[in-house]
């Protein structure tokens, strides 16, 4: 995946900056299906990261959650949405141990993500923290979910190894959708298309790392 600018641009609207990583993203895991570098390893180990992300996108959650302790409305969105990300994330862990042996995601940068998230979700900078789970949250969509449904069918991805695969790819309830929206309209567009590039950039180097090929 081809390196963002190390300066997010607030101009970009966050669905914009999510469709284009969906695109990168789908045409980093084509290529890795198609020279056969997106083995069991890989997918196990791409599993472990996901779960990792889904817990980072609850804990955002939960932190807006609170910042919305006066907005009944809002603050009910926000716990629903962090109780839906942990069951991503507990999806992702029991496919991981499906497949028997230990993942390792230490070598992927998702202690700057973490961090991130920690020193911004409870301050007025919260708007970028929201964005990355954005981000992260909307991956599923757009270009890549013919690919994911294609990973579904691959030998290391059966019936007990993407039940992570198949929440990601359930419809998101209208109703919800629109909760979502008012969650999201407390926070200036701005703040989300910054958090949403830093994360799209964060995943971009993950998966480069991820994916790439194995040292002789």
């Amino acid at each position: 995946m081809a390196p963002m600018s190390e300066r997010p641009e607030p101009r970009q609207r966050w669905q914009d900056v999510a469709g284009l990583a969906q695109i990168d993203v789908a045409e980093a895991l084509s290529r890795a299906i198609g020279d056969g570098r997106l083995d069991g390893d890989r997918y196990r180990n791409w599993l472990a990261m996901e779960s990792a992300l889904c817990r980072i996108g609850a804990l955002t959650m939960d932190a807006a959650a609170r910042w919305h302790g006066t907005q009944p409305d809002l603050q009910a969105c926000a716990l629903g949405w962090s109780g839906h990300l942990r069951g991503q994330a507990a999806a992702a862990a029991l496919d991981v141990q499906a497949m028997g042996d230990a993942a390792s995601v230490s070598a992927l940068p998702l202690d700057q993500w973490r961090a991130f998230i920690e020193s911004t979700c409870g301050s007025q900078r919260a708007g970028e923290a929201v964005g990355t789970a954005l981000l992260h949250g909307h991956l599923s969509e757009g270009a890549m979910r013919p690919l994911l449904g294609a990973i579904r069918s691959l030998p290391f991805a059966g019936p007990d190894r993407s039940r992570y695969l198949a929440k990601r790819l359930e419809p998101v309830d209208e109703g919800v959708r629109e909760q979502r929206k008012a969650l999201l309209n407390a926070y200036s567009a701005a703040a989300l298309s910054i958090g949403a590039q830093r994360a799209a950039r964060w995943y971009g180097e993950a998966m480069s790392r991820l994916l790439a090929p194995a040292t002789s």
